[in-house]
């Protein structure tokens, strides 16, 4: 159980954890950027 959190821990702090979750938020806002301008049109 320790273990596993310490994995979770160490993943959530890493650089590259940090890079895909910015990546995903920036597509997330880009989609939605999309579709605001497709509603607005």
């Amino acid at each position: 159980m320790t273990i596993e959190t310490n994995k979770v821990r160490a993943a959530e702090t890493s650089p590259h954890h940090i890079v895909l979750k910015m990546l995903i938020v920036s597509t997330f806002l880009a989609a939605i950027a999309m579709a605001v301008t497709a509603a607005l049109n």
